[in-house]
């Protein structure tokens, strides 16, 4: 599969805000990830809010965007997403993958805004909960020692074939 990498696009200069019957809302996905086009292109993500993410597959799934394309680290809640929408995401050989068990904080206390996001300070985190992948993913972190508390499981592009196509992006010379 060959993606055009599209820098700009009206998708992109809007892609903050999309319009609902009443008003105009933050696109879910522009939440998550940062900016992106038709083909959703991520190159870099650490996760963050987990229900941000579960918006953004949502959103895509409605037709927010056509295809997630991993190019680069994709970790923790990036993950999730990635196993959510899997159907409509493939990796190029840059991408990374890498998973932890979810801590678990206050809602309150995270924020997430154009694919970063920040805890407040002096936030005590109320435990660890398991990620809700897909079994077979499940599996995978099984196999591989469970998902950790306090570093990052780490997924070779050969393993997570199992889960996302192969696809190639057009770069500039």
């Amino acid at each position: 599969m060959n993606v055009p990498a599209m820098v700009l696009s009206l998708t992109t200069l809007f892609s903050p805000l999309w319009a609902t019957a009443q008003n105009l809302v933050p696109d879910p996905l522009y939440q998550a990830v940062g900016p992106c086009g038709d083909s959703c292109i991520i190159r870099s993500n650490a996760g963050g809010v987990v229900s941000v993410f579960e918006k953004a597959a949502e959103y895509v799934r409605a037709g927010g965007r056509h295809q997630i394309i991993i190019d680069g680290p994709c970790e923790s809640a990036c993950v999730y997403l990635a196993d959510l929408m899997r159907e409509q995401t493939c990796q190029t050989v840059q991408a990374r993958f890498a998973v932890h068990m979810w801590r678990n904080f206050p809602e309150d206390a995270m924020t997430q805004t154009a694919g970063h996001f920040r805890l407040k300070e002096n936030t005590a985190m109320m435990g660890f909960l398991y990620p809700k992948h897909r079994p077979d993913f499940n599996a995978w972190v099984q196999r591989n020692g469970g998902y950790p508390k306090w570093h990052l499981l780490k997924m070779a592009t050969a393993e997570a074939m199992r889960f996302w196509p192969l696809c190639t992006l057009e770069r500039p010379p």
